[in-house]
């Protein structure tokens, strides 16, 4: 059987598919200009430095177009619960993520190679996914801090594309950079070297950060539909790991609300200081793992977010006192650290196995205990 390949899109392509979406935007959430800053229910904030709310559901048509769907809330498994801002599955056969590629594009096609999830001799230019029915959760924080942003978002809605139509599954989720962007495209975070609005301002034509995170764009429409959090059988990830004792439910309840008000991405359910996107050192001790984990029916709980957590650097890491239910996989890929790391969870008889994959292909243990 063929193997599926996806070109990634020309500037040109994008272009064209963002006059539709732009279109389909202005209809959907009561922008009517989409280089203007917007609040959820439609109205001007006249901040001038801000796009918040949604504006998910009018553009799926064109992201559709490209067999690429929303950016993976809901269900992937039958029988799993479904929400709108938390990807459920029940079941995985190999399930691998990775966080925090900060725009290091070819770090990341590297690592999915030596994981056998993509073919080695065409990415960039196309995507082939050899990953079989493998999961993929890609963590948040693809952009900023790294030379090729704008690539690693193209590369990633066609890897979930190639993925889908492979009999896989790749789940996108929102980092706190992605948020904040999409909330304050033109906040100073984002305007010097290596960031996202410095490569949009560098295209011919250069495109405005506010009209890209309008969604008018359609890779900005595509981050827009990104879930926050994941749950594939017992393991849970988000891009800072707190869930400050919420069930899912509660998680998505939340996103949903935010998305609603005038906040918008700039809520505190996106960047607040105890959010699943944004919070740090909120694992004070293994009696907080363990309730946040009772809450979200898991057994593990997967971050990136902040290299240097429990003070070791440029390695992913699952800190023993925790006894396998924490993994940290920020290996420092956009701080200069390492070259990243790409988590490996697979069934060895009645145990659960966690390994890193290296860059150059040799694997680490992380965790080895009953499924």
């Amino acid at each position: 059987m063929a193997l599926p390949v996806f070109r990634l899109l020309s500037l040109g392509a994008l272009c064209a598919l963002a006059a539709c979406a732009g279109s389909a935007n202005g209809t959907s959430d009561g922008k009517s200009d989409a280089t203007s800053p917007a609040t959820g229910d439609g109205s001007g904030d006249g901040a001038g430095s801000g796009v918040a709310g949604n504006g998910g559901a009018g553009m799926q048509a064109p992201l559709e177009g490209l067999g690429i769907s929303g950016g993976g809330a809901g269900s992937g498994v039958s029988g799993a619960q479904s929400f709108a801002h938390v990807y459920t599955a029940s079941t995985y056969t190999t399930l691998f993520a990775m966080s925090d590629v900060h725009g290091h594009l070819a770090e990341l096609t590297t690592l999915l190679q030596k994981g056998s999830l993509i073919s080695a001799a065409t990415p960039p230019s196309n995507v082939v996914w050899t990953g079989g029915d493998a999961t993929l959760v890609i963590v948040g924080d693809m952009i900023d801090k790294g030379p090729a942003s704008l690539e690693v978002l193209a590369f990633a809605m066609a890897l979930q594309a190639a993925a889908k139509n492979g009999g896989g599954d790749v789940v996108v989720l929102l980092g706190n950079h992605e948020a904040e962007f999409l909330g304050t495209p033109m906040s100073s975070k984002f305007t010097g070297p290596d960031t996202i609005d410095d490569e949009l301002g560098k295209l011919k034509p250069a495109i405005s950060p506010i009209t890209f995170a309008s969604g008018a764009d359609l890779r900005g429409a595509w981050l827009r539909t990104l879930p926050v959090a994941a749950k594939v059988d017992g393991w849970f990830f988000s891009h800072a790991g707190h869930s400050a004792g919420k069930t899912l439910a509660q998680i998505d309840a939340d996103v949903t609300g935010a998305l609603a008000s005038s906040a918008g991405y700039t809520s505190n359910a996106f960047i607040g200081v105890d959010s699943v996107l944004e919070a740090r050192d909120w694992y004070t001790s293994l009696s907080v793992v363990d309730q946040n984990l009772k809450a979200l029916g898991a057994a593990h709980i997967v971050f990136g977010h902040d290299p240097n957590a429990f003070g070791v650097k440029g390695i992913a890491y699952a800190p023993p006192s925790f006894l396998g239910k924490l993994f940290r996989i920020d290996a420092g890929l956009g701080s200069g650290d390492s070259k990243g790391e790409l988590l490996r969870v697979r069934h060895d008889g009645k145990d659960e196995v966690a390994e890193s994959i290296l860059p150059d292909g040799t694997t680490r243990p992380l965790f080895r205990g009953p499924h």
